[in-house]
C-alpha cells in the first residue's frame, strides 16, 4: 500500500504527542517521536522545547532546528528550515526556567519566514516578522519587520499597517480583521 502524503502528520502534531509522553514519564516514547519527526520532516525538535498552541510550520515542519530549552508562544508560525539556535553566553532570564539561558524566546504571533536563524538568547517580539535568510542575534521589538545578516528593523506595523500583513500570521488567519487589530493593539506598544 502506496503512502499518502496527505497522512503524514506535521512535526507540530508528533511533537504534541512527544510532549504527552514526556509528561506522562514515558522517555522511550518521547524520544521515539523525536526521532520520528527526524525521519519524517529532517528536522530535530526536542520534547522538551516550549512551543505554544497553534504553532504552524511551513511545508509541516521541513528543516527546523529547535534548541530544547526555546521558548516559543501562541500562535507563532516557524517556516520550514528555521533555527532556533542557542549562544556561548546566557543572555536572557527565563522565569519558566528560573535561571539565564541562551537560547531564543519567541513571542505570541511572531512570524520567522524560511530559512531564518534566530541565535543566542534573544527574544522576537508579538507581532514581529522576521525576513527569509535573516540572522537574528539581538531582540526584535514587538512589531518590527526585520530582515538582513544581521538582521535589522525596516519598518514597524502598527494597528493600520498590520492588516496589510495579516497573510503572514498563518494561525490567525480565522480572526475577523477588527480582532486582528484589537489583538495587535493589546500585544504591541502604540508607537510614541
Amino acid at each position: 500500500m502506496p503512502v499518502r502524503a496527505d497522512r503524514i502528520p506535521s512535526a507540530y502534531r508528533i511533537w504534541q504527542s512527544a510532549r504527552r509522553y514526556l509528561q506522562a514519564g514515558n522517555t522511550e516514547r518521547a524520544l521515539q517521536c523525536e526521532q520520528l519527526i527526524k525521519l519524517l520532516h529532517n528536522s530535530y525538535l526536542s520534547a522538551e522545547c516550549e512551543l505554544g498552541s497553534r504553532v504552524e510550520f511551513g511545508y509541516g515542519g521541513i528543516g527546523l532546528v529547535v534548541h530544547k530549552l526555546a521558548e516559543v508562544g501562541d500562535d507563532v508560525t516557524l517556516g520550514s528550515g528555521v533555527t532556533l539556535g542557542g549562544a556561548f553566553t546566557p543572555t536572557r532570564y527565563s522565569e519558566r526556567h528560573g535561571r539565564s539561558l541562551n537560547v531564543p524566546r519567541i513571542e505570541e504571533a511572531a512570524v520567522i519566514s524560511t530559512g531564518a536563524k534566530i541565535l543566542g538568547g534573544v527574544t522576537i517580539g508579538a507581532f514581529a516578522i522576521v525576513g527569509a535568510n535573516s540572522v537574528v542575534t539581538k531582540d526584535v521589538p514587538p512589531g518590527a519587520v526585520v530582515a538582513g545578516a544581521p538582521a535589522r528593523v525596516l519598518r514597524t506595523l502598527d494597528a493600520e499597517t498590520v492588516l496589510r500583513s495579516r497573510s503572514a500570521y498563518l494561525p490567525l488567519r480565522p480572526l475577523s480583521n477588527d480582532d486582528l487589530v484589537a489583538r495587535f493593539s493589546a500585544r504591541v506598544p502604540a508607537p510614541a
